[in-house]
């Protein structure tokens, strides 16, 4: 019951793309989510692919990430690599490793982008994004349900939406 109560709540209380005042967000949403790019991976996968063809990173660091992701990243995006200094890093919270070990301050947050897949897939990955949430650190949120995003930038004041995709 976790799951359907949990979306109901979420869609209720997030927007659409009309709902945003950041000329940042506004533009990542209209022309980078909502783009008419037919991926057919699932809604994280989809959404994570969205991104990567918005921003265009060089590279990415994955945690928790299986094989069948990288594949999918690189027959989409033959450019990309995979790093550990890289300035977009995706984490899978439903992985167990990450679940027990995730501390967002032994990271290096300057002008970073960080992708939290499975946010909502129980109550204990649903714990680790807010407490990500509750960091003093400045960050934009965007909350999509079944992924998390957080674009650090030093100069922007620290923000929360939650999209309907």
């Amino acid at each position: 019951m976790f799951k359907p109560f949990s979306y109901l709540k979420f869609y209720i209380t997030a927007s659409n793309a009309h709902g945003i005042h950041s000329p940042f967000i506004y533009d990542f949403v209209t022309k980078g989510l909502y783009s008419n790019s037919s991926y057919s991976h699932g809604k994280s996968m989809d959404i994570l692919l969205r991104y990567i063809s918005y921003f265009t990173p060089q590279t990415i660091e994955l945690n928790g990430a299986n094989e069948t992701l990288k594949k999918v990243l690189l027959e989409e995006f033959p450019f990309l690599e995979f790093s550990t200094s890289s300035e977009t890093i995706y984490f899978d919270l439903s992985s167990e490793s990450l679940q027990h070990m995730f501390h967002l301050e032994d990271i290096d947050l300057n002008n970073k982008i960080l992708f939290f897949d499975c946010i909502r897939q129980n109550k204990k990955t649903k714990k680790i994004w807010k407490s990500i949430l509750e960091t003093k650190d400045h960050f934009i949120s965007v909350d999509l349900y079944y992924c998390g995003i957080l674009f650090f930038k030093p100069t922007q004041a620290k923000q929360h939406f939650r999209i309907r995709i």
